[in-house]
């Protein structure tokens, strides 16, 4: 099975070819598909090793920008909650940032509870009748922050959030 481009255990396929059915491809489509691209399974486990032409791919690199008033930390333990680093520790490195901005409200339900601070918030939103009003300044500062991350650890392959 293949949803939203995550490959599942059950779907063990040996061989992405040119008769592979166009719509299973796309989902790779952002790996180097002018080369001959196979996807195996590592004799008995889940983990799928990429290979072009018999030579090892280099792990893809994601930016992890986690939500509102939580932490890079707090995104990260998230992912192994799920089992998603140690599922994709072979394909992936993940790189987990914190906002520039303490929390400055209160700490949504269903994380105060179950993750330990510091809180970080990328922005502050207020509603004001029947709108939102945004700071300005911590949006632009958030801005110029990530912009700076992307500069000094990049290049990323994608981001995730």
């Amino acid at each position: 099975n293949i949803t939203s481009g995550i490959l599942y255990p059950q779907a063990r396929p040996t061989a992405i070819d040119r008769h592979t059915p166009l719509h299973y491809v796309t989902h790779y489509s952002y790996l180097n598909l002018c080369e001959f691209l196979f996807l195996t399974y590592r004799s008995n486990s889940s983990t799928l090793e990429l290979t072009t032409c018999g030579v090892p791919m280099r792990r893809l690199r994601v930016l992890c920008i986690h939500s509102f008033r939580t932490s890079g930390s707090i995104f990260k333990q998230q992912l192994q909650r799920a089992g998603l680093l140690e599922a994709l520790e072979d394909l992936v490195e993940f790189t987990f940032v914190d906002a520039p901005h303490p929390a400055s409200g209160h700490i949504p339900r269903d994380v105060g509870p179950y993750f330990q601070g510091p809180y970080f918030e990328w922005f502050t939103a207020e509603e004001v009748g029947d709108r939102v009003e945004f700071d300005e300044a911590k949006v632009e500062a958030s801005e110029r922050f990530l912009l700076d991350v992307l500069t000094r650890q990049g290049p990323f392959d994608g981001i995730m959030g």
